[in-house]
């Protein structure tokens, strides 16, 4: 039992690590892409305005 755990506890954090680094990156990635962005400005190509997400939330 003790073998096991020992190999498996490095592997759940380095899983948890690798899932925050992502989680992370898809904030900064989208937070960077509204500031660079302005979502009330761009138009895609269907013609529907993009809604900032604070709007949503409120």
């Amino acid at each position: 039992m003790t073998v096991k755990a020992e190999h498996s506890f490095p592997t759940v954090v380095s899983l948890v690590l690798r899932w925050c680094q992502n989680a992370w990156d898809l904030l900064s990635q989208s937070q960077e892409r509204s500031r660079s962005v302005s979502p009330t400005k761009w138009v895609p190509q269907h013609g529907q305005r993009i809604i900032p997400l604070d709007n949503i939330q409120s």
